[in-house]
């Protein structure tokens, strides 16, 4: 929990300061019995039922030892909680600037997309070093490498950053943190800058240099996706099964349309909720290419259409010379494509 420049490391034990509703329950239900001066005590000597002038609830009043007590709770809330405050710390004599180029840095929610801002990101980064720091530049795509290696010219290192392409798929952020963590070579302080729009899976962080300072682009934009499209003959056409998956962003309702050989056959509407994945099998009829779109199209576009074609299974002439035999004669009965002629 973040306000301004200040914190908490803990934000779960604020909680505890909610010990003080207790406290002050206390203090009401705390029981006061009325004084009463009265003439004599024998006129009550015979009532039967008893009596009582204790009044169970009490208006809240004020006192010191209420305050103490509530601000004794807010005091260990706040504690446990642990205030910190953040600050920016400043670059390394050599920085080692690992840059997302996963797929969904297409995303068009940047200046136009994700990858230019991270670009410029890292470039104005790039600006703040030591008048003798040195940059190194990683690029987490399909597979990690090493574009830039302890450079001091600002000139070669902003011509890597305009060569990356993001690769379709999820970046190699495992191998990039590798490449990075060999690139410091302990003969003068280093440090690890990532540049990513925060797809990189909790594992993968693990295995990040300690101390890496994380930069993020884009924005929390809602993504849906097709993440698996297989398709399989069936009688009478084809059945397709499309899975779709919901990155990010509030529950919505898409829709799944298949083309078989460019042309619409069947549409059917997904309900998705955040993180969830649905899986849909449509019956489709017979054809060679199959297209899965997901519409309306978001702000990562590349996910949302798939491709597949049509396993079929060879045509296979056997031609059967000898002695009839019935148990080989059953198995290649029932292997599609396969016909049998006897000689």
């Amino acid at each position: 929990m973040n306000f301004g420049g200040w914190g908490f490391a803990n934000p779960a034990g604020l909680f505890l300061g909610l010990l003080a509703l207790p406290i002050i329950a206390m203090h009401i239900l705390r029981p006061r019995r009325i004084q009463q001066t009265v003439s004599a005590l024998f006129l009550w000597r015979k009532v039967n039922r008893p009596v009582t002038a204790a009044t169970p609830w009490q208006r809240l009043q004020p006192s010191w030892l209420l305050a103490a007590q509530v601000l004794g709770a807010l005091l260990l809330a706040v504690l446990v909680a642990r205030p910190v405050q953040f600050t920016e710390e400043p670059l390394a004599e050599h920085t080692i600037f690992v840059v997302d180029a996963s797929g969904s840095m297409l995303s068009t929610d940047g200046s136009p997309d994700r990858i230019q801002d991270a670009r410029e990101r890292a470039q104005e980064l790039r600006s703040q070093l030591p008048g003798d720091g040195e940059a190194s530049l990683v690029v987490a795509g399909d597979r990690a490498r090493a574009v830039v290696s302890r450079s001091s010219d600002a000139a070669v290192f902003r011509d890597a950053l305009g060569q990356i392409d993001p690769f379709p798929g999820e970046g190699d952020f495992a191998g990039a943190f590798a490449l990075a963590a060999g690139l410091d070579t302990g003969d003068r302080p280093s440090r690890v800058v990532l540049v990513s729009d925060g797809g990189v899976s909790a594992a993968d962080l693990r295995l990040a240099p300690p101390g890496t300072r994380y930069e993020k682009v884009g924005s929390d934009a809602a993504n849906r996706g097709i993440s698996q499209l297989t398709v399989e003959p069936a009688p009478g056409g084809l059945v397709a099964r499309v899975s779709v998956r919901h990155y990010g962003g509030p529950s919505a309702t898409q829709t799944v349309r298949i083309d078989v050989d460019g042309r619409t056959v069947v549409s059917q509407a997904v309900d998705l909720d955040p993180g969830e994945i649905e899986n849909v099998s449509l019956n489709l009829p017979d054809g060679e290419m199959i297209e899965a779109f997901l519409e309306p199209i978001d702000a990562y576009a590349a996910d949302n259409r798939a491709v597949a074609t049509v396993s079929r299974s060879p045509e296979i002439d056997v031609w059967w010379v000898g002695a009839d035999d019935p148990f080989l004669e059953a198995a290649l009965s029932v292997i599609p494509g396969v016909t049998v002629t006897k000689s």
